[in-house]
């Protein structure tokens, strides 16, 4: 037998190591995208596997609901001017001793009552995701992506009706 020497030479080797396994999301790092309100899904931007940033519009909601809010906020904001003129009349007669303290003291209650009707419709439109001071008054409400990632899961379509805030439309 004769020993032969070769020069070494460089080479990439690949290893593929095939083993039964299942991906799972991690759930410390999902977020299920629940609707804020009833409604018809009139456009959706996104679909399964895609890829978000976090506030990039996922889905566009015809709502009555959102209609609602914003006609309650209206009210709310007239009835708080109109308590408002009441209770400046009633502090004006009072102080020229033509009026009585418990026509003012109800008008002070009218009008506290008024603010917290307002701030409280002002929430309700918060908690929709969408700002009080928005100036657009419209039925659509644009859906917004809570975190960066890809959509997982998706259960919902054009044209479909949402009616169950507690059931996930897609998850992120």
């Amino acid at each position: 037998l004769r020993l032969v020497l070769e020069e070494p030479v460089m080479r990439e080797i690949s290893q593929t190591l095939m083993l039964p396994a299942v991906v799972e999301a991690d759930p410390a790092r999902t977020v299920k995208v629940m609707p804020p309100v009833a409604g018809r899904v009139i456009d959706l931007k996104v679909q399964l596997g895609g890829r978000v940033i976090l506030g990039q519009e996922l889905a566009v909601i015809d709502s009555g609901d959102l209609a609602q809010v914003y006609a309650d906020i209206e009210k709310a904001r007239s009835t708080l001017t109109l308590t408002k003129k009441v209770l400046d009349r009633q502090m004006a007669l009072e102080k020229a001793g033509g009026g009585s303290v418990k026509d003012r003291e109800q008008a002070q209650s009218d009008y506290s009552q008024a603010g917290t009707e307002l701030e409280r419709a002002e929430s309700r439109l918060r908690a929709m995701g969408v700002p009080a001071d928005r100036q657009e008054q419209s039925r659509l409400l644009s859906l917004k992506a809570p975190i960066s990632g890809s959509v997982i899961d998706l259960q919902v379509a054009p044209g479909a009706f949402l009616n169950d805030a507690t059931s996930a439309i897609m998850t992120i």
